[in-house]
């Protein structure tokens, strides 16, 4: 994938990232309550936290994966499980 496909990628995963933090209410309604991360969160914001929490990630992660960031860091974690070493 070239360069302008990494980019369009990102600002993506940016846009959604950003509109799960701040629309959080519109993606509950759409998606509804998660049960388990109810219980285990708190009865009344379990799920829209895990969706605060999953909306950070995409956008951190989408420009992680552009910067090659991502890349390093799951060598880093799983290399060691499929015996690829670690890059430099």
């Amino acid at each position: 994938m070239g360069l302008f496909g990494r980019i369009l990628i990102m600002l993506l995963g940016i846009a959604i990232g950003f509109t799960m933090v701040w629309k959080t209410q519109k993606w509950l309604d759409v998606f509804g309550h998660i049960g388990a991360l109810e219980q285990k969160l708190g009865t009344i914001g379990g799920t829209r936290t895990f969706y605060k929490l999953l909306g950070i990630v995409i956008a951190v992660g989408s420009v992680l994966y552009v910067t090659g960031g991502l890349q390093v860091i799951l060598v880093a974690v799983f290399g060691g499980l499929f015996g690829s070493a670690v890059p430099q």
